[in-house]
C-alpha cells in the first residue's frame, strides 16, 4: 500500500522501519499526524503533549511491540475529511502493542481506532467527548464497505464517557473488563447489524463473538449494552445502573449468549422491564433486578418468580437474585468530575472501583 505523502513528509515525527527507538516529551501541534509509524517495532512513545494536528494523533501501520503510554493526545483530526482513521490512536495490521495511561479527549471521530490489529492491550486511559466512539474496530475507508475485524484484544480499566457509544467491537476473543463507562449514546456496543454506513448510505452486516465482558460500571448511558448480530457473549458481573433505556438490549440476529450474575439498577423507568431480547436462545441467569427481590419463601436468596426479560421471544431471568452480586450499593459510587476538574473524586472513584472488583472475587 501506497501512503499518503502528508504520512511521510508532513507528520511531526515519522519512525519507518525503526526498532528499539524512543520519542520522549514532546510537543506536537499543527501537522498532518502528530506522530506516524511504519514497519516499526519495540519502540517507546511517552510522555508527549499532541494537540490539534490535521489527521490525528498517533498512526501506527504494519508495527508491533509498541509502547503508547502516558501522553495527553487531544483536539487532533480538524480536518472535513470522513475517515475512521482520522482520531487520536489509530492502529492498521498492527498487532501486540500496549496503549495505557494517556488521556485522549475530543479528537473527532475516534478516540482509539483498531483495524485488522489484534492481540493489542488497551488499559488505563482516560477517553472523553468523541464524535461516534471512544474505542472501536472500524476500516479507516468507510466506502470500501469493508468491516475487517480484530481479535484477541484486550480493553481494561479505561475510563470512557461523552461519545456516541463508549466501545464498539467486532470480531471475536476481544476481552472488555473493569471498564467505567458512561454518559455515552450507547455505553457497550457488540457487533453491528442493518446499520446504515455513514455518508454512503449501505447497510452492512457485521458478527461479534466469543466475547467477555465482564466487572465494568456501565451508567448513565442512553442504552447500557446492545448487542446486534453477537454470538456466544459472555456478559458477566457487570454493574449496569442509571441508563435511560435498557440495561441491555438484544437485537437480532444475535444467539447464544449468556448475562450472568450482573447487578441491573435503575434502568428504563419509564418501561417495564429493564432488559430487552428479541435474539435467540439467549440465556439470562442468576442476575440481580433492583425492582424484583421478593418473595424468598424458602430462604435461598433467590427470588421465586422468574423476572420477564421484554421483546417478542418472552425470555425470562429464571433464578434473579435478591441481593446485588456486587455487595456495595452503586448509589455510594460517585462517577469521575470532567477532566478539568480536580482529580480528587476521579482517585476516590477508582479506589472504590478496585474494592468492588475485588469483593466480587472474593464472593466468586
Amino acid at each position: 500500500m501506497t501512503e499518503p505523502i502528508w504520512a511521510i513528509e508532513g507528520s511531526g515525527i515519522v519512525f519507518w522501519n525503526v526498532t528499539n527507538g524512543i520519542i520522549v516529551n514532546n510537543t506536537i501541534w499543527n501537522a498532518a499526524a502528530g506522530i506516524f509509524l511504519r514497519f516499526s517495532s519495540n519502540n517507546i512513545i511517552s510522555n508527549n503533549i499532541i494537540e490539534n494536528n490535521e489527521y490525528g494523533g498517533i498512526r501506527m501501520h504494519s508495527s508491533s511491540n509498541n509502547t503508547i503510554s502516558n501522553n495527553i493526545i487531544s483536539d487532533n483530526g480538524k480536518t472535513d475529511q470522513f475517515s475512521s482513521s482520522i482520531c487520536g490512536i489509530f492502529l492498521k495490521q498492527s498487532p501486540n502493542n500496549t496503549i495505557n495511561n494517556n488521556i485522549i479527549n475530543n479528537n473527532n471521530q475516534y478516540g482509539i481506532n483498531l483495524y485488522m490489529s489484534s492481540n493489542n492491550f488497551v488499559s488505563n486511559n482516560r477517553i472523553d467527548d468523541h464524535l461516534f466512539a471512544a474505542i472501536d474496530m472500524v476500516n479507516d475507508d468507510m466506502s470500501q464497505y469493508s468491516f475487517v475485524s480484530s481479535y484477541n484484544n484486550t480493553f481494561s480499566k479505561n475510563t470512557l464517557s461523552g461519545s456516541k457509544w463508549g466501545i464498539g467491537i467486532r470480531g471475536s476473543d476481544n476481552v472488555i473488563s473493569e471498564n467505567i463507562i458512561f454518559n455515552n449514546k450507547i455505553g457497550i456496543y457488540l457487533g453491528l447489524y442493518n446499520y446504515e454506513m455513514y455518508l454512503v448510505g449501505t447497510i452492512i452486516s457485521i458478527n461479534a463473538n466469543k466475547i467477555n465482558v465482564s466487572d465494568n460500571i456501565i451508567s448513565n448511558n442512553s442504552s447500557g449494552v446492545v448487542l446486534a448480530n453477537s454470538l456466544e457473549i459472555s456478559i458477566l458481573n457487570n454493574t449496569i445502573y442509571n441508563n435511560t433505556n435498557y440495561g441491555i438490549r438484544i437485537d437480532p440476529p444475535s444467539e447464544d449468549n449468556l448475562i450472568k450474575r450482573n447487578d441491573f439498577i435503575t434502568n428504563n423507568l419509564d418501561g417495564i422491564s429493564q432488559a430487552f431480547d428479541n435474539g435467540s436462545s439467549n440465556i439470562f441467569l442468576n442476575n440481580y433486578w433492583y425492582e424484583w427481590t421478593s418473595p424468598d419463601s424458602d430462604g435461598d436468596n433467590i427470588v421465586d418468580k422468574p423476572y420477564s426479560i421484554a421483546g417478542d421471544i418472552q425470555n425470562t431471568d429464571p433464578f434473579p437474585l435478591i441481593y446485588p452480586f456486587n455487595p456495595n450499593s452503586p448509589t455510594d459510587i460517585t462517577l469521575p468530575l470532567p477532566k478539568s476538574s480536580p482529580g480528587w473524586n476521579f482517585a476516590i472513584l477508582w479506589l472504590v472501583f478496585v474494592t468492588v472488583i475485588a469483593l466480587r472475587k472474593v464472593r466468586k
